[in-house]
């Protein structure tokens, strides 16, 4: 993928998962040049399907790991399928050239030029955002689209957790936990956030005892929601 198709491409799926842009301008545009460099190898169609394999196997937000393991598979898959075409040539570097390229072509993996080509073992993120350069960063701002998009997920995030923490409050026992929790002296004082399910972008599972906490917390107040819809 190209650096000016990655910011349609988290575009369409933050319509379905608004949790994969950062509230944070800064951090929303590094993560925007965090996965240019991570899929540049990647074609955009086999980019959006993957995006849908992965919802439709976990509840997760996905990253760009999930995306280049699907790739890499995809990608060794054609290539063990591939089969070697007799030689046209009597030229033996010649030749060798065109199984090369054939090979490669099998799989669409031929690296973006100045990027390295997809290998074995585990993408690895960290290194992968140790490429992003200021300049980067500055490039990709220049997307006045994905600007807007971002300010809209933001507006869309706060009207979400606005009425998240309404739902809660409306229940003094689940206001009190939320209280206790989050640490807070009041419950009024809690923005209806959830805390992030990743510790950082490409990071491990947050699997922190507040967020396990205010998830029950949240659930609980949906259901006693649910339950008084069905009573009216």
């Amino acid at each position: 993928m190209t650096p000016n198709e990655i910011g349609p491409f988290l575009k369409r799926i933050a319509v379905t998962d608004p949790r994969i842009l950062p509230g944070d301008e800064d951090e929303a545009f590094a993560a925007l040049a965090l996965w240019a460099v991570a899929l540049a190898d990647v074609e955009a169609d086999f980019a959006l399907n993957a995006v849908a394999r992965h919802y439709g196997n976990s509840p997760y937000t996905v990253k760009p790991s999930d995306i280049t393991a699907q790739w890499r598979a995809h990608v060794k898959d054609s290539v063990n399928r591939h089969v070697d075409p007799a030689p046209d040539t009597d030229d033996p570097a010649e030749y060798r050239a065109q199984l090369a390229a054939g090979r490669a072509a099998a799989g669409h993996g031929q690296p973006t030029p100045g990027r390295q080509a997809i290998g074995p073992g585990k993408y690895d993120v960290a290194a992968a955002a140790a490429e992003i350069t200021d300049d980067d960063v500055r490039a990709l701002r220049a997307q006045g689209d994905f600007k807007s998009l971002w300010t809209e997920s933001l507006r869309e995030q706060k009207a979400a957790n606005d009425a998240r923490k309404r739902l809660v409050l409306q229940h003094d026992d689940l206001a009190e936990r939320i209280r206790d929790a989050q640490g807070l002296t009041a419950a009024e004082n809690w923005n209806g956030r959830i805390p992030p399910e990743f510790t950082s972008i490409g990071g491990g599972r947050n699997r922190s005892r507040v967020r396990v906490l205010v998830l029950e917390v949240v659930a609980e107040a949906e259901r006693r929601a649910a339950t008084q819809q069905t009573a009216a």
